[in-house]
């Protein structure tokens, strides 16, 4: 499910990688400050939107980065269950029916199980 994150085209500002883990940084000033946290949470959750997004070039052929796209989707998972821990009355159901897709994904099942399970869905 795509919710319109990207409203201007950015630029890759900062790339780290650490443990497995991702972080990208994008600099895109006219909307940046726009931008709605739930909104952006339901968008790193989307794989096939990410896969758009979050390309490398690989023998002279763009693709997608499938560890940064990984990284991004497990990440969130784990940030919307610490999330819910830290501010319990947060109404984050705009979210489940994204973890709910990436639990059916054998390599998402196990983090959208817990993120599920910390959100009082299972």
């Amino acid at each position: 499910m795509f919710t319109g994150l990207v409203r201007e085209l950015g630029t890759v500002a900062r790339l780290e990688r650490s443990k497995g883990l991702v972080r990208l940084t994008i600099d895109g000033p006219k909307t940046a400050s726009q931008l709605e946290r739930l909104d952006s949470l339901t968008d790193m959750l989307d794989e096939e939107h990410l896969q758009q997004l979050l390309r490398i070039q690989e023998k002279g052929q763009i693709v997608p980065d499938k560890a940064a796209v990984f990284g991004t989707i497990s990440n969130t998972l784990q940030a919307v269950a610490e999330l819910k821990r830290k501010k319990p009355d947060l109404d984050l159901s705009v979210l489940y029916p994204a973890i709910d897709k990436l639990e059916q994904s054998s390599m998402y099942h196990l983090d959208a199980k817990k993120a599920l399970i910390a959100l009082g869905r299972k």
